[in-house]
């Protein structure tokens, strides 16, 4: 709370043309939002929210009638809004306009790593493959698929995984499986605890 009154104090005082804020898929997250798109929005700034989730249509589901109504006002209010894969365009478009959404896409051109493979296919048997993970060690941030993944490498093929990273009291951030399926908190843990 400390947090988003000094940021909305800050627009106060600074009236910047552009208020940009990270959209949150969860109902704290998405009310401190709110707090700053309002004062925003009160001063006529422009707005542009950014989302990097995956599951806002399951916390907009999931939601009261009145936080889904707060949803559907702030998101229409935004100028702009902004999110990293085309996919998530659908879940969006019930409450901005088509012309006012943007996909930017993560800034790495791979470009380069099909030649950096294919260089490398008739790799030497026996060659340590190293992967280096940075991230809290959640399901949220793929700390879960990239242990399921592991499981899966042949048994021939010899992996070091370097894992950097906050293993969290509570996973954050995640409501839903691949398959869409509601998760509590104890099978992400346990998931996680069976495959490391």
């Amino acid at each position: 709370a400390v947090l988003c009154w000094r940021e909305a104090a800050r627009i106060v005082m600074e009236r910047p043309p552009i208020t940009y804020v990270l959209i949150s898929q969860n109902r704290t997250g998405f009310l401190r939002d709110t707090c700053l798109i309002a004062v925003a929005a009160l001063l006529r700034r422009r707005l542009v929210g950014h989302f990097r989730g995956g599951a806002f249509d399951v916390f907009y589901r999931g939601s009261g009638p009145i936080l889904r109504w707060v949803v559907r006002r702030v998101l229409a209010g935004l100028s702009r809004l902004v999110f990293h894969a085309e996919r998530l365009r659908p879940m969006f478009l019930p409450f901005v306009q088509s012309a006012r959404v943007d996909v930017v896409y993560n800034g790495i051109d791979v470009a380069g790593f099909g030649k950096l493979a294919a260089g490398r296919s008739s790799r030497i048997q026996g060659e340590l493959i190293q992967i280096l993970f940075i991230g809290h060690l959640s399901r949220a941030k793929g700390y879960v698929d990239l242990l399921h993944a592991l499981d899966a490498v042949d048994s021939d093929t010899k992996v070091r995984l370097i894992a950097v990273g906050e293993r969290l009291d509570e996973e954050r951030n995640i409501v839903v499986d691949g398959s869409g399926t509601s998760l509590r908190l104890s099978e992400v843990e346990d998931s996680i605890a069976a495959l490391e």
